[in-house]
């Protein structure tokens, strides 16, 4: 076999394609007056996809429906339980004061549904015209309680919730009364006007596209429908790179609010969400999108997030500040408050998320219930997203995805194989860390330092974040400050162009020049057909009085730690509690060995590691908006002791990590391992980090990364 050396020497390489997108006019165009049939077609599917689409649901709405009528005043219009107050910046993304319009929504939901106990009940009717009108007099009127901080309730989620609701209402009203209630509602919906600005790219322009289709169904104007899908449609073209442009890349990785990778849940799983289900809902029809802007769009669901996913969930390094996103339930299941959800999604079961298992957060793939029903006209395109879903909700047959990828355009790496995978965060001068906004994402700074994540079946980092040590992040290597991060201090470039990576689809490598606050480290990754290695070289611009530590992991305790030092070779069962080791052969925990002596000597000496394997706790106040209850996790966590505070050595590191691995296979695969690592030229200095053997799977491969 010929031999394979994948060289990084330079910055992330720039990969030149074009795929063109349709043009908006090319929808805008169209004869308004021949899609009368198509508008009644499409208002009666939105309809439908309003209802619950599975008999839990049904009872869940039945008994919320019924536990909320008596808390509504009849003659105020307002529910006795809920504060009519704003309480500042504080709520800008829980707003409290708008489960009044989520109640609204769920009597019209019911009054709608002829299998509910509230159907065609003239009182829930009553109820929800009152609640609804409540809300249209009082935001119209100007009530302060009524408004929020946010553009986005201004502007996508009030309009939206309103358009919902007026869809619903024509299966119950008039031409002559609905009339009436749209000019009413009118100065709400208008508000979700198109814009060319940040406040309409992206995620957010398929938003605003979406809250104009619910306004077009409810009103019967095909102009306004003609217009909202070209707006749609518009977005799904790939962005020139070069312009930092929000929307879906050249490498199908997905920005917003700039060159800032959120591919996975928050603005790439919303923009996914919107255009499935508009699409869907346009199936058959002149809106439905045309094969050209389909094979856009599949490829950035299949190439692009699909590659962004372990199990059901998203890689929390391509969520954002949205990583910090949690449920939160009321008496009767139902998601309360959060903008997210039911004023940002039109099917019911995207709006009310129960998050069953094994969707338990809201990092887990919110669109999953959307995909077997895309229209493609395309029936392999049609195939291929029901495999996906299949993949989503855990059926083995499916989780046979073999591959590596670099996407370019976000310095970021996954590295797939049946049973496992490991994905790298990185980030350049051409690209940005995280960011901070409403609260949300305070402590994430260093999410894009190199994060190294290992997954097997996707929940090892679940609901964790609240009770992180986040200068432990897994893969990096940070000042060990003791005091946490602020919301100001989130967002950052890396002040470097050399990060980036290649490979051949199967096996591959990155590295990053990572500088900050005096450190600076050369970080490479090298990704084998079943393990990977991570190497360090690190120095010191100038000393800080902290101690410098890299994470080898940070996650969920869910099985015995077991440990291996070479002065003795014996297999340790860590006691819970926290621990410094010397000697440190290798780390066992969840099916994952870390092995950390990578010589050929039996007798080398080890590394000292620190270990946790005990209880943690935080609250979802300390990193988002959120509850400050106190939440504790059993967590497991290892680093290594790189500098002591005032230390200015240089300093390095390499260890390999092995997924999918039995504490009785440690042995047999340790050494398996070792005989390609150890047996190679392995190289790990300022000037050069590489690796290259014979023994591997591709008989020859190196990594020169020459900074």
């Amino acid at each position: 076999m010929a031999s394979l050396c994948l060289v990084v020497a330079a910055a992330a390489a720039v990969c030149v394609c074009s795929i063109p997108a349709r043009a908006a006019n090319d929808e805008a165009n169209k004869d308004s007056s021949s899609s009368t049939n198509e508008v009644a077609l499409m208002l009666q599917r939105a309809i439908g996809e309003m209802l619950p689409a599975r008999a839990g649901s049904v009872r869940i709405m039945d008994d919320a429906v019924a536990g909320y009528q008596p808390l509504l005043n009849m003659t105020s219009g307002r529910f006795s339980d809920i504060a009519y107050v704003s309480i500042g910046s504080s709520d800008r993304s829980w707003w409290p004061v708008t489960i009044h319009l989520q109640r609204a929504l769920l009597f019209a939901t019911a009054y709608v549904d002829n299998r509910s106990e509230h159907y065609r009940n003239d009182q829930v009717r009553h109820s929800m015209e009152l609640a609804f009108m409540t809300w249209i007099t009082n935001d119209v009127g100007g009530v302060e309680a009524f408004h929020n901080s946010n553009w986005w309730w201004e502007e996508i989620g009030l309009p939206r919730v309103v358009g919902k609701c007026l869809v619903l209402m024509t299966s119950w009203l008039n031409e002559s009364d609905l009339s009436v209630w749209l000019e009413k509602a009118t100065p709400i919906l208008s508000r979700a006007h198109y814009t060319p600005s940040g406040e309409g790219t992206a995620a957010n322009q398929v938003w605003r596209a979406s809250s104009h289709a619910l306004w077009a169904l409810a009103s019967n104007n095909a102009s306004m429908l003609n217009m909202s899908y070209a707006v749609m449609h518009d977005a799904i073209g790939v962005r020139n790179s070069h312009e930092r442009a929000d929307g879906i890349q050249v490498d199908y990785s997905f920005h917003q609010h700039g060159p800032l990778l959120y591919t996975g849940w928050g603005y790439g799983a919303i923009f996914t969400t919107i255009v499935l289900d508009m699409d869907n809902m346009a199936g058959s029809t002149s809106y439905q999108m045309n094969d050209e802007l389909m094979d856009v769009f599949a490829r950035f669901v299949l190439w692009g997030q699909k590659l962004t996913t372990r199990g059901a969930n998203f890689d929390y390094t391509a969520c954002g500040r949205l990583m910090t996103y949690f449920s939160t339930n009321d008496s009767y299941g139902l998601n309360s408050g959060h903008y997210h959800y039911f004023a940002a999604f039109t099917p019911f079961e995207n709006a009310f998320p129960r998050f069953i298992s094994p969707f338990n957060t809201p990092l887990a793939v919110d669109f999953y219930n959307l995909l077997p029903a895309v229209t493609a006209r395309d029936p392999s395109i049609r195939q291929h997203f029901k495999d996906f879903a299949e993949r989503l909700a855990g059926n083995p047959a499916y989780d046979n995805v073999t591959t590596h990828k670099h996407f370019f355009s976000s310095d970021y790496t996954v590295h797939h194989r049946p049973g496992w995978s490991v994905t790298v965060r990185m980030y350049s001068t051409r690209t940005l860390n995280t960011e901070c906004g409403n609260d949300e994402g305070k402590q994430g700074k260093t999410v894009a330092d190199g994060v190294t994540n290992v997954y097997l079946n996707g929940s090892e980092y679940e609901n964790t974040y609240p009770v992180w040590n986040w200068t432990l992040v897994p893969g990096t290597t940070e000042h060990q400050r003791g005091f946490p991060f602020k919301c100001s201090e989130a967002t950052g470039v890396n002040h470097t162009e050399f990060v980036g990576g290649a490979g051949n689809d199967l096996t591959g490598m990155s590295a990053m020049n990572f500088s900050r606050a005096g450190i600076s480290v050369h970080k490479a990754w090298v990704f084998e057909d079943d393990f990977v290695v991570h190497m360090g070289s690190g120095a010191i611009d100038h000393v800080e009085q902290y101690p410098i530590a890299t994470a080898l992991d940070q996650k969920k305790l869910i099985s015995d730690v077991s440990v291996s030092q070479t002065t003795t070779h014996e297999i340790i069962n860590l006691t819970r509690g926290d621990h410094i080791l010397h000697n440190v052969s290798w780390v066992h925990h969840g099916r994952t060995l870390y092995l950390l002596n990578l010589g050929t000597d039996e007798h080398e000496s080890g590394v000292t590691l620190g270990i946790f394997n005990t209880e943690r706790n935080g609250s979802w106040a300390d990193i988002t908006q959120g509850s400050n209850a106190t939440l504790n996790v059993d967590m497991f966590g290892a680093f290594i002791p790189n500098l002591q505070a005032g230390g200015n050595d240089n300093f390095t590191y390499a260890y390999a990590i092995i997924p999918d691995i039995e504490l009785a296979d440690v042995q047999s695969r340790r050494v398996a391992a070792l005989s390609q690592i150890a047996g190679s030229s392995m190289t790990n200095s300022r000037a050069i980090q590489s690796l290259c053997s014979s023994n591997m799977t591709t008989k020859s491969w190196s990594l020169y990364a020459v900074f």
